[in-house]
């Protein structure tokens, strides 16, 4: 994943600064995100993932 930040930073797609400290942040909250809809017992809760992490990492909107 640090790798992938990592180019997206030299691309200029994301603001995020750091490509390691920004891999272990999303590791964690996917892993938390998993972890509540679990819970949860509700895949619901997975459906703002894709916006968080996009969010997170500053990623710049992409038209399709």
């Amino acid at each position: 994943m640090k790798s992938t930040i990592a180019d997206a930073i030299r691309e200029g797609s994301v603001t995020v600064k750091d490509p390691v400290a920004a891999a272990r942040t999303l590791e964690s909250l996917v892993l938390g995100m998993l972890v509540e809809a679990r819970v949860q017992n509700d895949l619901k809760v997975l459906e703002r993932l894709e916006s968080t992490i996009m969010d997170f990492i500053g990623a710049k909107a992409v038209g399709v």
